[in-house]
């Protein structure tokens, strides 16, 4: 009876781990594709707005554009 109780206990247990393993990589893969696409969606809202500041900029002009002129953390704004 206790063996069934031991291994019942154990399945419980790896169950647990996997489930907080699952958890943890999940968080983190959001971490990271939010922080790798942030400075992308900055670029895009600003183009978006059509404001006479950046009237005149590609994708690649604006990234250049926000970084000289506000530096490299607007881009996470």
């Amino acid at each position: 009876m206790s063996l069934k109780t031991e291994t019942a206990g154990t399945q419980v247990g790896k169950k647990f781990e996997a489930i907080c393993k699952n958890l943890l990589c999940g968080g983190l893969a959001g971490m990271v594709s939010k922080s790798a696409v942030a400075p992308m969606d900055r670029v895009k809202i600003l183009l978006q707005a059509h404001s006479r500041h950046h009237r005149a900029h590609g994708v690649f002009s604006g990234f250049k554009h926000v970084v000289r002129r506000e530096g490299l953390l607007a881009l996470y704004k």
